[in-house]
């Protein structure tokens, strides 16, 4: 049993180590992931805006010749050389796989900014506008022109929007774009400084979900724990209790030996003294079948193989039969044997006549009449069947599901609910299986099946 618990709270250990690693991971990932996203979103809408300022100068300006911008060989150059004034920018040359609407827009933003009517401001406006679509998150921004081929600042744009508070957390988002045509090279960059919302909140409804799944199972898996650690000590309580009992029957029994020898020696009556040296006998007998009893099962989760003896079937029924028979002396008991072969059992013999006296124990007990009590054996394979069939109260089907739990027991007033968890262990421990069928008012059939050796 320590073994098994053991084995249980490793697993369930390393089940939920690996939950919570996974759960840190996943979270890490999706933090990630959602920087990522944001960073996207950010250089996406500063590259919209300044697309949108371009655009807006395009359809106001008279001497444009065109309002939108696409690839040079859907324009059309007719259109453009008619216009009296038409204005040239050099764009560069058209590179395989270049994006040439990108060549274009570029080439009128330089057109702005040589002209001086690149409005950072306006750019500025944009951007915070499209950043505070659900709520006021932008901080500080600030936005930069430089010539790079001057090495020098054209003109910057510096704003604080919200003061801020020590409540929220503050991200600094930037993005740049780059100009470069043949006879110029600019650089816009933007650094945007965004109050973020709570993490769970970013990462969604999923997240929240997980977290709280995860949250739930390590509660059910600590509480399994808490069950499994609560009911092995009850086993291991019972089966102190059961085996403290069977050690305090040594010492009654020795004194009782003891009575029985000193009578013994006075008695001058031969035949009550031959009574009283066979009574002595049988307590001698039980004494030693205690001590060995309590040595055979103080490990009852496998039966060493090198414990193991092979014992006859019929003299483990008949000393059980006899016992019985004594202990139950108001009752007229018949016990019907079939047992086909010559049936060797292979274990220990104290602990097999232990399992077997338990089920004829009930078997006879449990029996308002004259007991019927009927053993039937046979080899099947590899395998010996054993049946205990009793003509008894029997049992209700929804009490043979729990029949051989320790501390179970239908009988409240005499059962102590050990005996079939008890047996059950023994057979358990010899490599076998036991299940119980019955039908309430006619009896119940318990099953036993044993490896052979």
């Amino acid at each position: 049993m320590k073994r098994n618990y053991a084995s249980i709270l490793f697993a369930t250990t390393l089940a939920l180590i690996a939950l919570l690693v996974s759960q840190s991971l996943w979270l890490s990932y999706a933090s990630k992931q959602d920087n990522y996203e944001q960073n996207i979103a950010f250089v996406s809408c500063f590259n919209q805006s300044i697309s949108s300022i371009i655009r807006d100068n395009m359809e106001t300006e008279k001497n444009v010749p065109f309002t939108t911008i696409k690839p040079i060989d859907s324009v059309s150059l007719e259109r453009i050389m008619k216009e009296k004034k038409p204005r040239v920018v050099d764009a560069g040359d058209i590179k395989e796989g270049g994006n040439v609407a990108i060549m274009i827009e570029n080439a009128l933003i330089a057109l702005k900014i040589n002209e001086r009517k690149f409005d950072l401001s306006g750019l500025d406006t944009l951007i915070t506008t499209s950043l505070n679509e659900e709520e006021g998150n932008v901080v500080s921004s600030y936005i930069t022109l430089q010539d790079t081929k001057a090495n020098k600042v054209l003109e910057e744009i510096k704003r604080e929007h919200i003061p801020v508070k020590k409540t929220f957390f503050v991200k600094t988002y930037t993005a740049e774009r780059k100009i470069e045509i043949p006879t110029n090279s600019y650089l816009i960059t933007a650094e945007y400084q965004i109050k973020q919302p709570s993490y769970l909140k970013r990462l969604g409804i999923v997240t929240v979900v997980s977290f709280l799944a995860s949250i739930i199972i390590v509660s059910v898996l600590f509480y399994l724990l808490l069950m499994i650690n609560r009911r092995y000590i009850e086993v291991a309580n019972m089966e102190r209790s059961f085996h403290g009992a069977i050690h305090d029957l040594k010492s009654p029994l020795a004194y009782v030996y003891f009575k029985i020898s000193s009578l013994e020696e006075k008695e001058t009556d031969i035949t009550k003294q031959s009574a009283l040296a066979l009574t002595g006998q049988r307590v001698n007998y039980l004494t030693d079948k205690i001590m060995r009893l309590l040595t055979a099962g103080q490990n009852l989760n496998k039966i060493p193989e090198n414990t193991k003896q092979s014992v006859w079937l019929y003299d483990i029924l008949e000393q059980i039969e006899s016992e019985v028979r004594t202990m139950f002396p108001a009752k007229t008991i018949e016990f019907e044997n079939e047992i086909i072969g010559d049936l060797y059992l292979w274990g220990v013999p104290d602990l097999l006549e232990a399992a077997l006296r338990i089920l004829i124990e009930n078997a006879v007990k449990y029996n308002n009449n004259a007991p019927t009590v009927k053993i039937n054996a046979a080899r099947d394979n590899e395998c010996i069947i054993i049946e205990v069939v009793d003509d008894g109260i029997g049992i209700y089907t929804r009490q043979l599901k729990h029949l051989f739990k320790p501390y179970y027991t239908s009988d409240t007033k005499h059962g102590t609910g050990i005996g079939l968890y008890y047996a059950k262990r023994i057979i358990t421990a010899h490599g076998g299986k036991i299940f119980a069928t019955s039908t309430p008012g006619k009896g119940s059939t318990f099953t036993i099946n044993l490896p052979t050796k």
